[in-house]
């Protein structure tokens, strides 16, 4: 069982730690398919590779109004046992983590607006939700294949 930490934060340093984590992947692994050579280039590992740092390079940072970025969130975040760092699987569910805290808040305040706070008013938590549960949805569907697989 991995070592967990609980992080305490705004929820605008969770997207940011969610989001930099999948953009520090995806830069990982760009340079690992750049970098394969000849034949190894057109193994099913780097094209799944390559697939994953497309995925996680057409992520862009959703824009988070000042109000609802200081709501307050909390998540667990694996850290690395012994010498090894972690997987890039385990970083990838840390960034999950972090962007499902958010969302988890954000869908909290939604259904509080919707049950009578805003009567006819346009849900404002709505289009920041949408956009976290999609990138949620693309750092989910990520695979991370190791040197022989």
């Amino acid at each position: 069982m991995p070592k967990m930490k609980v992080i305490e934060c705004t929820l605008a340093n969770a997207v940011s730690n969610g989001l930099g984590e999948l953009q520090s992947l995806a830069e990982e692994i760009r340079e690992v398919v750049d970098n394969a050579e000849g034949g190894l280039a057109q193994t099913q590992r780097i094209q799944t590779l390559e697939a994953t740092a497309d995925t996680l390079e057409q992520i862009n940072e959703p824009e988070i109004n000042e109000e609802l970025g200081k709501l307050e969130v909390r998540y667990a975040e694996s850290l690395p046992s012994g010498r090894r760092g972690l997987s890039r699987r385990a970083r990838c569910d840390n960034a999950i983590n972090a962007l499902d805290a958010a969302i988890e808040v954000l869908q909290e305040k939604s259904d509080n607006f919707s049950e009578g706070e805003g009567g006819s008013e346009e849900d404002p938590y709505k289009d920041l939700l949408d956009e976290l549960e999609e990138i949620k949805g693309n750092a989910e569907a990520c695979e991370f294949p190791g040197m022989f697989g």
